[in-house]
């Protein structure tokens, strides 16, 4: 169905096509071919395209630009690279056998995050893909024995959070309120 809607735009060839949702409900081969088409859209016919989405992996893969809107205003404003980027780097967890660690990463200028455990300590990094070698042989040249690592780079999500999370959360409690308080007339009126 979302083809056929899609579709029917195409023919007309808009210079400015508005969607709202394109992918919501699509099982992820569907969600995936409504993409092609949105981006053959904007590629092949030069066509602006505004979308609206609460899937920040369509918005990370469809848009050039994005705007995180909390509470009808905008909240950031950007590409989704630089949007990331802003966050402060990438999340390199690292797993010891050696639960002692931490000092000779903070001495050798990390910064270890507070939710680092026992045996793993999670640092932020710019340019994670890279460094973690550095990072592993400095850590064996101090005779520290490496489990393993992982990386976890920024994504929309962690964007979105930034910005509009906690703020959702409230606006949810002030809304289940005002919920009651209109079944609560229903009731009396």
């Amino acid at each position: 169905m979302r083809r056929l809607e899609i579709g029917q735009v195409l023919v007309n060839r808009p210079r400015v096509l508005f969607l709202d949702e394109p992918s919501i409900g699509l099982d992820p081969m569907a969600k995936r071919v409504v993409w092609g088409y949105v981006k053959r859209l904007r590629d092949d016919f030069g066509a602006t395209v505004l979308l609206t989405t609460h899937d920040m992996n369509e918005a990370d893969d469809l848009c050039d630009r994005i705007a995180i809107m909390n509470g009808g205003k905008i909240s950031v404003i950007g590409s989704p690279q630089v949007l990331k980027a802003q966050l402060g780097g990438d999340i390199i967890s690292i797993s010891f056998r050696d639960s002692n660690c931490r000092p000779i990463l903070q001495k050798l200028g990390y910064q270890i995050l507070p939710q680092s455990q026992n045996n793993t300590c999670e640092l932020v990094i710019n340019d994670g893909e890279h460094q973690i070698p550095k990072i592993v042989d400095r850590l064996k040249q101090h005779g520290i024995d490496i489990e393993f690592t992982s990386l976890k780079k920024s994504s929309l999500d962690d964007v979105f959070l930034k910005y509009a999370g906690e703020r959702i959360n409230d606006s949810e409690l002030k809304w289940s309120s005002v919920r009651a308080g209109r079944q609560s007339a229903k009731k009396h009126g």
